[in-house]
């Protein structure tokens, strides 16, 4: 189970890097919506998706800078979130 979450969130990861605009400074409401849908559609509940969202946001108040989310982060991140 813990390796199928590995490569769902090697693909969020990738998905999330695919959304980011190089010219956001914070997180609008339609960059979150997205962030969120993405989630969901990897499997995530609202609840998960919502505190994953939350933790990105935390380390990354600017949505452009989310795009150097490393993979390992993205793991850590997720963990707390389970």
């Amino acid at each position: 189970m813990f390796n199928r979450a590995i490569a769902g969130f090697t693909v969020f990861t990738f998905l999330l890097f695919a959304f980011v605009s190089c010219s956001g400074d914070t997180w609008s409401a339609d960059q979150k919506d997205t962030f969120l849908a993405e989630c969901d559609a990897e499997g995530g509940s609202g609840s998960y998706c919502k505190c994953y969202l939350e933790k990105v946001m935390e380390k990354y108040p600017n949505y452009a800078d989310s795009k150097n989310l490393d993979f390992e982060s993205a793991v850590e991140m997720a963990k707390s979130c389970e």
